[in-house]
């Protein structure tokens, strides 16, 4: 019995210690240009946090994806944000798995030879089982151009399973961005038609959601995110072109998703539940005690 008591005592220390040490990430979507307004990029370096992953996309609009020529302002704005510690990704769009693998890499070998890329965004993603082939291809690509490749696909909606297993070598990383969409259809969000989710390790997810209004509701992004098994996460203001700006909630999401801050919150909510519990039981019954033993 003692030792059946010492291993269920070991599980729930592992599990709150689990809860408490996981930490979230940002992974920021940043079309803009740094010609028209590099003072997003400078409050963006200036709030970073060390985790933190950014997409660029130099030719945001009708040509999405690299272009036809470098951007040597886009090329110094990334070697800035390499010196600052972030993690840089070449926006890449796949059409929903239609479009030709040789353009979706021929991007990739351009961000990689012009910018130096971590590794790649893939848009516009399909979340078909039919179409894990053709991403495996695309992944395998990525891998060679780039070692120890980075590579988000981007369905917006959970995908088929199949994508959980897709590989980036051997050593490459693989994230999938599960939701894209507005806050108010995040506030319903749950994983109870994917419970597949929960079986894989957080730092595979992402969810990007748009039209937050408040700090507040900003917060309950990132709360709620990590319950869904989500690590990587990003907010806009916006509803229309989200984000093509920067943020005005950066600085609060990567304080809020700080492994130092979720550890406050975490250890300070559960002092908090200790205080409420329940102790009627250890109420004071000595009136009610027989001290016939102690009568003259």
């Amino acid at each position: 019995m003692k030792n059946i008591i010492f291993i269920i005592a070991c599980s729930i220390f592992s599990i709150a210690a689990n809860s408490a040490g996981t930490c979230q990430n940002l992974l920021i979507p940043f079309y803009v240009n740094p010609l028209i307004t590099p003072s997003a990029w400078d409050q963006m370096e200036e709030t970073h946090s060390q985790n933190q992953i950014v997409i660029i996309n130099p030719t945001n609009g009708p040509d999405i994806g690299p272009g036809s020529e470098k951007y040597t302002a886009y090329s110094e704005k990334v070697q800035r944000a390499h010196d600052a510690g972030l993690t840089v990704l070449g926006y890449v769009p796949t059409g929903y798995g239609v479009r030709a693998l040789a353009d979706v890499n021929a991007d990739v070998a351009k961000y990689v030879s012009w910018y130096g890329v971590d590794g790649i965004f893939y848009d516009e993603a399909s979340a078909q089982a039919k179409d894990l082939e053709y991403y495996q291809n695309i992944l395998d690509y990525a891998h060679s151009a780039i070692p120890q490749a980075i590579a988000v696909l981007n369905p917006g909606v959970v995908p088929d399973r199949g994508y959980a297993d897709l590989k980036v070598g051997a050593d490459g990383k693989l994230i999938l961005v599960t939701f894209e969409n507005l806050y108010s259809v995040y506030v319903n969000l749950d994983n109870t038609l994917t419970p597949w989710i929960n079986y894989y390790p957080a730092n595979m997810f992402s969810h990007l959601v748009y039209g937050v209004s408040t700090s507040d509701e900003m917060l309950n992004v990132v709360k709620k995110s990590k319950s869904l098994n989500a690590e990587y996460i990003m907010v806009s203001e916006g509803t229309v072109l989200p984000w093509n700006g920067f943020s005005k909630y950066n600085a609060e999401l990567v304080k809020a998703t700080s492994c130092l801050y979720q550890q406050d919150e975490y250890y300070s909510r559960h002092r908090h539940y200790s205080h409420q519990r329940d102790y009627s039981h250890q109420r004071d019954y000595s009136h009610q005690r027989d001290y016939s033993h102690q009568r003259n």
